[in-house]
């Protein structure tokens, strides 16, 4: 009879094996069998043994149900998983194994609670998390914990809380020169430091992160930091170093056949002469994007090509077949759920109604996007939303609120080191004050606004700027 038990348990262990869906629920099936086998012939060693194999198996449905996407089934299962060793640490309180293995549980259900949202009680589940690893002192799941803890203080926009957990992360990983650890930790740093505005500390912390990542890590994370960094210098106004990570991105993502990156490296690199002017390049590349996007269903990348294609048209003018794709980018940005997006598409809209003459309804997109942008804190959009709000009281002859609203937006982009969106802030400052005829104050904004332009390399923008100076004092 003691045969016939644990010939359902080998099943059960094999089936288990194989990580495929079924056979895992086949392997449930048949451990469950052979542990009511045990226990009735109260055999405590083969139930026990038993036990954490089901336990196990109810932790690999967990993972590749989290990884499809089915977070409430794979939280379940997790949860079945932490139940069950935690039986079997209660029988052994001295067990570093087990302890271990109930770590690893809490750390699962922590990371989907935080992908549902659910904010406070995955921070309970890291918490306990990090008690275990400390009282085993298992540096290295010390780090996952408290790197999980700063995802959870950056997303409530804590940041000197992010910030320690980061720094906890970094000095444990320092400490055994866990590489890997610090690269990821550094680049955590860097967006604290960004959503600060802090961008000389960021700046340093992606470059380290993107230095030791090349010295070990893979190409599609190599790939992936080049964007980032990318970002951060096209913001910046360091345009040629820039476009340089992005070119990198592009050829690594090439050589690793990665469609989703190459299409990402095309559109920064499409922003890229987008600022400097080159539109039928720009064009071009948001083409390739989204031609990439759509062979392989990102709605994300489709979204933000067809945003890309839908400013190229306003800049030519051609604002019906920009309103088409701004509604495109919009539904798609609905479907997945960017607020992010969402924004950004109610802001792009406004300027079609703004260059149609319909200010009132270009107003309510721009407000529309600011209210979004405030929910999320997203400053750079924030500090887009104020200036095209100012362009809209400026048309309405509203001058002191105009000058109120590019003053919030100077502020912001000062702020984040925004050096094209400060040109812009200057330029309709001196607008402003152009209007009311205080030509001194005008000529001191437009000449900010053309040494800012003149660094980015934008041609044309430089030219036109220098005509409204030569114009300014003429009668």
């Amino acid at each position: 009879m003691a045969n016939r038990g644990r010939a359902l348990r080998l099943l059960g262990e094999r089936a288990g094996g194989k990580l495929g869906e079924e056979t895992l629920i086949l392997a449930g099936v048949a451990l469950q069998d052979a542990l009511v086998f045990f226990k009735r012939k109260e055999m405590s060693a083969d139930w026990e043994m038993t036990w954490h194999n089901l336990g196990l198996v109810h932790f690999r449905l967990g993972e590749i149900q989290f990884a499809e996407g089915s977070l409430e089934d794979a939280l379940t299962r997790f949860s079945t998983a932490l139940d069950i060793v935690s039986d079997l640490a209660s029988r052994y309180p001295g067990s570093a194994e087990w302890q271990r293995e109930k770590s690893v549980r809490y750390l699962k259900i922590g990371e989907v609670q935080l992908a549902l949202g659910l904010l406070e009680k995955a921070e309970t589940m890291f918490r306990e998390s990090f008690v275990l690893e400390e009282a085993l002192a298992h540096k290295e799941g010390m780090v996952i914990a408290c790197g999980n803890l700063g995802q959870i203080h950056l997303t409530r926009g804590e940041l000197d809380q992010a910030e320690a957990m980061f720094k906890q992360c970094l000095a444990l990983d320092e400490a055994d020169g866990r590489r890997e650890g610090m690269a990821k930790t550094f680049a955590n740093l860097g967006i604290v430091y960004r959503a600060r505005g802090e961008l000389d500390q960021a700046e340093a912390m992606y470059e380290r992160s993107l230095a030791l990542q090349e010295s070990f890590g893979s190409k599609e994370d190599i790939a992936a930091n080049c964007i980032i960094l990318g970002v951060l210098y096209r913001t910046r106004g360091k345009l040629d170093k820039a476009e340089a990570m992005f070119e990198k991105s592009l050829s690594l993502n090439k050589s690793l056949g990665r469609r989703e990156g190459m299409a990402s490296a095309f559109g920064n690199l499409g922003n890229i002469y987008q600022t400097r002017g080159n539109i039928e390049q720009a064009e071009a590349l948001y083409d390739d994007s989204l031609k990439l996007s759509e062979s392989i269903g990102s709605e994300v990348g489709m979204a933000a090509a067809c945003a890309n294609l839908g400013n190229i048209c306003i800049i030519r003018g051609e604002l019906a077949k920009a309103e088409v794709f701004h509604k495109q980018s919009l539904a798609l940005n609905e479907t997945i759920g960017s607020k992010v997006g969402i924004s950004v598409n109610y802001m792009n809209l406004g300027t079609i109604f703004q260059k149609l003459g319909k200010l009132d309804q270009a107003e309510a997109m721009y407000r529309k996007s600011l209210a979004l942008s405030e929910e999320l804190e997203n400053k750079e959009n924030m500090a887009i939303a104020f200036e095209n709000i100012g362009n809209i009281s400026e048309a309405q002859g509203a001058l002191e609120v105009a000058e109120t609203m590019y003053r919030k937006s100077l502020d912001l982009n000062e702020s984040l080191g925004w050096k094209e969106r400060m040109a812009y802030s200057y330029g309709n400052l001196g607008n402003v004050y152009r209007s009311r005829g205080q030509l001194d104050q005008a000529e001191a904004m437009y000449e900010e606004c053309l040494a800012l332009f003149q660094a980015l390399g934008a041609q044309q923008k430089v030219a036109q700027v220098k005509a409204d100076l030569a114009q300014l004092r003429k009668p």
